[in-house]
């Protein structure tokens, strides 16, 4: 209130309270609960996983099982394992289990997954996406075909794939702008005649 009485307007009188478009009189101001002091802690955040405990439904609830898988990102599901491995080893491991009559749960489901993450084709798979999405940013040059080879054979291409790849990048009329990911989607989608 003591700011109120001190400000001037343009002709350079002073305010009072009474002038303010806000009614001061019902006002009141707790400092305590506006200001927050930074300790520098940081702050813990849990989440629910009691999402661990159920037991994954029959395949024909795919609403529930799309929403409780939803929920196994704050549970022991890394986002690249939720965007790469989940969608093509829950299928599998579902199936497997209902056909055989088990009731699993997905704490169940997260532990074939962290026995599928020690495995060598999960850093396969790991190492193959890192570098295809790095070759997203590259800028296309033909004229660099072959020094990326070693790069691109970290994508699994076998010398025969290889040797289609850099024919169809000689050619491919790469437009402006062009990256080596955009390459290897035009090459992922052709078919050759």
């Amino acid at each position: 209130m003591v700011l109120l009485f001190a400000c001037t307007n343009e002709s350079g009188e002073k305010i009072s309270i009474h002038d303010s478009v806000i009614d001061t009189t019902s006002a009141t101001a707790d400092f305590n609960d506006t200001f927050k002091v930074d300790t520098g802690a940081s702050s813990q955040t849990y989440y629910d996983c009691s999402v661990l405990n159920h037991i994954i439904p029959v395949e024909t609830e795919q609403a529930a099982m799309r929403r409780d898988l939803g929920l196994l990102i704050h549970c022991g599901v890394d986002s690249f394992d939720f965007l790469y491995v989940v969608p093509n080893l829950f299928p599998g491991f579902v199936s497997e289990n209902h056909v055989s009559g088990k009731k699993v749960t997905y704490g169940d489901f997260v532990n074939h997954l962290n026995e599928f993450k020690t495995t060598e084709s999960y850093g396969q798979l790991h190492a193959r996406v890192n570098t295809l999405d790095s070759l997203r940013t590259v800028k296309f040059e033909p004229a660099k075909l072959y020094t990326m080879k070693p790069t691109l054979g970290r994508l699994g291409f076998t010398e025969p794939e290889w040797e289609m790849f850099s024919g169809f990048a000689r050619t491919y009329p790469a437009k402006k702008g062009f990256t080596w990911g955009d390459m290897l989607d035009a090459f992922d989608t052709y078919k050759p005649k």
